[in-house]
């Protein structure tokens, strides 16, 4: 009987999730999804309206206000010409994203010397909200962004949603439970 259920899953544990819930007339009051079970469409393709309203804890997802993600509407018009379709989930939007960001770094350092591109990661600094993921890029010693985010997304009307942080939320929060 929780109220509240937290679960990082694979795309295959939610499904199943999902479906054991709905034959045992379990109803939590809200689900929280993290890992690719709860970001892939095809997971929301498989459950049809069992996943609405579920909560998607995760990096950046395509489904985020351009305002605060520069660059993200031409990701997408790229992806949907290369591949004939809406990118499946925020992977190839932060890999962009990251690529992008490397191939800078890699520029700066004029060279290929494994010190000279620490050092040129070191010194890369971008601000938040000047990427199409909305990021912002500056890296500690121990090689972590320190300026990369979580988003919160919902399941809603069969789209994935960002519904935190404001300055990339596209929708509000829903409570279908």
């Amino acid at each position: 009987d929780a109220d509240v259920v937290l679960q990082t899953s694979y795309q295959n544990d939610s499904i199943l999730f999902f479906r054991q819930s709905a034959q045992a007339g379990y109803k939590p009051k809200a689900v929280i999804g993290a890992g690719g079970g709860y970001s892939l469409s095809d997971t929301a393709k498989s459950l049809g309206a069992q996943i609405e309203g579920a909560y998607d804890v995760d990096f950046p997802q395509v489904s985020i206000n351009p305002k605060g993600a520069p660059g993200l509407d031409a990701f997408s018009s790229a992806y949907k010409k290369k591949f004939g379709s809406e990118p499946r989930s925020g992977h190839s939007l932060v890999n962009y994203v990251g690529a992008k960001a490397f191939l800078d770094v890699l520029a700066s350092a004029h060279s290929t010397d494994k010190d000279k591109i620490r050092e040129a990661v070191l010194a890369y600094r971008k601000a938040t909200g000047t990427t199409a993921a909305g990021w912002g890029f500056q890296f500690a010693d121990d090689g972590q962004n320190q300026l990369a985010t979580t988003n919160l997304m919902q399941w809603q009307q069969g789209k994935l949603v960002t519904v935190y942080p404001a300055d990339v939320a596209i929708a509000k929060p829903i409570t279908p439970r």
